[in-house]
């Protein structure tokens, strides 16, 4: 696909929990470590860390420390956003767990090894084991609900937030619940679909696992040739089975076998009809979807009824956001800037690809501009205008760079005197910039 999709903004309840998750912090990186920095640049925690993922889950982080034990052992903890660890529970008395997987709920995923068993359990903020029964393997909660593997059946079945089974532990594969929808898979690998009573609402039909959202699921038979859509009841909902089917996050794509494609929302009524479109982007932005009319075609915009707000004559489009999306003509460039009518606002001749610019946010978005065999970044604002000069590099995903409260992280020099640090609204260094690089932006 021709278009390129970053990390959509953060809704007004996101936006709160973050507040109340405070601070917000980016992840930055020397040669040998990992630090998360506050908007004000302030180095919360790292020194003598190393993290796993690098990212805060549920409002913690895994990491474990650089040095090892004295034991010889290097078991990953979790870490609040403060930058304490968790006291970590122990599984005999002496050793203590090891964190893994996320935090979702209250309750953290670990794990440890006894002899040549594998066991794993969550674990409480308190720093107590979860549940007395332990198991071979868990993963996060998702709808009340988390998969499990049973040490007694090494078959995997899903647990209640009291750690009691809710579906027994009898099958090879499980899914994680969205919707209320999860699929598992039996010993001949052919997968179905269950509700969260563990009901079984269709026989072992698909061959692969299903995408499921919304009391949807798409379905793949076992002859390789067909497909459908499953509601929650388990019944098919196309009157023919169709080639393939893909998800979105506003619905399906539908490719039937006479080549032609149709459209269809989260409850699986046709937005745009057969034939009349070839395929859209995964993700929306200011209701708004990037969309083909045919194959190996030009991009625009339709609207959530299927209507087209802004034909297709570009080669790259990204998404929309605060009533901004930046656009390519031709496929080496310029990059455009425009609205949600689809007036052009700006055309950067030196931007050249649309991986080095930004999504706006908070009225700011980032744009890199080719100098030579170098890239410098800057920031316009929804005029299309320079609001901080293109004088920054690049360094890590430029979707890292956008602005949440008023600071984003950013990056002067080049390889390997590159230095990274916070910058404000304005471009100044709300502190001096000492990091090799960016791991994540504010989260």
């Amino acid at each position: 696909m021709g278009y390129l999709f970053l990390a959509p903004s953060a809704t007004a309840a996101q936006a709160q929990w973050r507040e109340s998750k405070s601070p917000l912090l980016a992840v930055f990186y020397t040669k040998s470590e990992k630090f998360f920095v506050s908007q004000q640049g302030k180095e919360v925690f790292g020194a003598g860390l190393n993290f796993r993922g690098a990212l805060i889950k549920g409002g913690y982080a895994r990491a474990f420390p650089s040095a090892l034990t004295t034991s010889g052992e290097r078991k990953a903890r979790w870490y609040s956003r403060q930058g304490q660890p968790l006291t970590m529970p122990t599984y005999d008395g002496k050793n203590i767990v090891e964190a893994t997987g996320g935090f979702s709920a209250g309750l953290g995923v670990v794990r440890w090894k006894s002899g040549s068993t594998n066991h794993a359990n969550f674990m409480r903020e308190s720093g107590a084991l979860a549940f007395p029964d332990n198991f071979s393997s868990v993963q996060m909660f998702q709808d009340g609900l988390a998969e499990a593997k049973s040490l007694k059946t090494k078959r995997w079945g899903y647990i209640n937030s009291s750690g009691s089974w809710v579906v027994p532990a009898k099958y090879k594969s499980v899914s994680r619940f969205n919707d209320g929808l999860a699929k598992v898979k039996n010993d001949a690998g052919l997968w179905a679909l269950i509700n969260t009573k563990g009901q079984l609402l269709t026989g072992f039909i698909c061959r692969k696992p299903m995408f499921t959202q919304k009391g949807l699921a798409a379905c793949y038979f076992p002859d390789k040739k067909n497909s459908t859509l499953l509601d929650a009841s388990g019944k098919q909902t196309l009157a023919t089975p169709a080639k393939s089917i893909s998800a979105r996050s506003y619905g399906w794509i539908v490719r039937h076998h006479d080549g032609q494609n149709d459209l269809r929302d989260l409850n699986g009524q046709t937005m745009v009809a057969k034939g009349e479109i070839y395929d859209a982007a995964s993700k929306m932005g200011d209701g708004l979807i990037a969309a083909q009319k045919v194959k190996s075609g030009p991009y625009g915009f339709i609207n959530l009824k299927g209507q087209w707000v802004i034909q297709p004559t570009y080669s790259r489009v990204a998404a929309f956001n605060e009533g901004r999306a930046f656009v390519m003509k031709e496929k080496k460039g310029p990059v455009q800037m425009i609205d949600t009518s689809g007036k052009l606002l700006a055309t950067y001749p030196e931007a050249t690809t649309l991986s080095k610019v930004g999504q706006m946010h908070e009225g700011l978005a980032a744009v890199g501009l080719k100098k030579g065999k170098k890239w410098r970044v800057g920031y316009v604002d929804p005029t299309g205008g320079w609001a901080i000069k293109p004088e920054l590099s690049s360094s890590g995903s430029i979707q890292y760079a956008r602005f949440v409260q008023g600071a984003a992280p950013a990056c002067r020099g080049d390889y390997p005197q590159t230095q990274c640090g916070v910058i404000d609204t304005k471009g100044a260094w709300v502190t001096p910039p000492k990091y090799s690089g960016i791991k994540r932006g504010f989260h």
